[in-house]
């Protein structure tokens, strides 16, 4: 079973070795790594170049942004299953793939797999399920598509915050998902879904992505919940403590 490891970047210097040296060292052989680097200016290709030999695949080029440059591996990527390990994240141990792999094979009729995180030093579990689904997105670096998942709807660039979230509501119907109770990465939460003053416009544009999905009228209300009542309280806090400073 081929994996494909794609990682995203861009004047991600100060952590790009990080994430391909915690690539570079899974024990599992089978897996293709491809990194998509939007044209840095600082010495991340420097650091790049020096591990040039573990790369498979290395495209430097401008992009739309982080989701334009992930379909972009998307395209690149020949492996049966992919994950995103995009600059910054880190697999949590040397033994994650050959875990997936593992769990994979036990479970033969699954499209996607998704374990814990950790962050700021706490693991953290996650469950997919609509009520999961209405306030919180999967951890995407602790995610496995099956390339036929992955690969049948690219990323929407008209989301800049959640079109991963609206990736995974547009699929969620065929989805056959398996937890692995163990942590796939360490995510940096540096991000800009994860900058607080972001978060008024995550709301809009994950509303956005349920309503104009294939799900049905009762499943859309039912995710609209949580958002209809946090737009609010994060569109005043954003005036309040950031002056009105959106992200555009």
């Amino acid at each position: 079973m081929k994996v494909s490891i794609i990682t995203v970047c861009f004047n991600a210097g100060d952590v790009i070795g990080k994430t391909i040296k915690s690539i570079i060292e899974q024990d599992y052989n089978n897996f293709e790594f491809i990194i998509v680097d939007g044209l840095s200016v600082d010495n991340t290709k420097d650091i790049i170049e020096e591990n040039i030999n573990n790369i498979d695949v290395f495209v430097s080029e401008k992009d739309l942004g982080i989701y334009d440059a992930m379909n972009k591996g998307i395209k690149l990527s020949s492996g049966d299953w992919l994950i995103f390990m995009n600059a910054g994240d880190v697999f949590a141990s040397p033994d994650v793939i050959s875990h997936v792999v593992d769990c994979i094979h036990k479970n033969k009729n699954i499209n996607l797999l998704y374990g814990n995180y950790i962050i700021t030093n706490i693991e953290k579990h996650q469950k997919l399920s609509l009520t999961f689904l209405m306030s919180h997105m999967l951890n995407h670096q602790s995610v496995f598509y099956h390339s036929s998942v992955i690969k049948s709807d690219s990323y929407n660039l008209k989301y800049k915050f959640c079109a991963d979230y609206a990736h995974l509501i547009n699929i969620f119907p065929k989805i056959r998902s398996v937890h692995l109770n163990k942590a796939i990465s360490i995510y940096d939460n540096n991000g800009i879904s994860s900058q607080d003053r972001n978060k008024y416009k995550m709301w809009l544009e994950r509303l956005d992505a349920v309503w104009v999905s294939d799900l049905n009228v009762t499943t859309k209300i039912y995710l609209s919940l949580r958002g209809v009542v946090s737009l609010p309280y994060q569109y005043i806090k954003t005036k309040v403590l950031y002056r009105g400073n959106f992200e555009k």
